[in-house]
């Protein structure tokens, strides 16, 4: 069975369903009618019948026949052509971009760490703290 095939009947099934005002999916194990299941159900009906309707009105346009068949050939051939080297530029821009970014973490990465290093260095700073903490407590005592 075809994929147009599918679709036709698919949007019976859903015409079925509409003319008996009934959905597959209409009532719950219980056999309650849930309103938010038909809702849902109701709109993946008419995305369906969109889709199939669009995949019909594809399906009856007729051939296009204003292209010579000894160029035909050769019009597909440019588009491979042209197909390949599109993925292929694709392929090297994203790797360039990747690349780009790893280096710009690395760099971020060392940068982070020379600054964590600087943060880190004995200075003379801590130790003329300590030593009027030291006085102070000594004074208050």
């Amino acid at each position: 069975m075809s994929a147009l095939d599918q679709e036709n009947k698919s949007v019976e099934d859903v015409a079925d369903a509409e003319k008996t005002g009934e959905s597959r999916l209409s009532r719950d194990k219980s056999g309650v009618k849930s309103k938010e299941m038909e809702r849902s159900v109701n709109e993946a009906n008419k995305s369906a019948m969109s889709s199939a309707a669009s995949v019909l009105s594809l399906a009856v346009l007729p051939e296009r026949d204003n292209i010579d068949n000894d160029f035909k050939p050769v019009i597909i051939e440019l588009w491979r052509d042209l197909a390949k080297n599109y993925k292929g530029q694709m392929r090297r821009i994203f790797r360039n971009i990747r690349l780009s970014r790893e280096q710009a973490n690395a760099r971020n990465f060392g940068l982070k760490m020379q600054f964590l290093e600087f943060l880190h260095t004995a200075d003379g700073k801590q130790d003329i703290l300590d030593e009027f903490v030291k006085n102070f407590n000594e004074f208050s005592d």
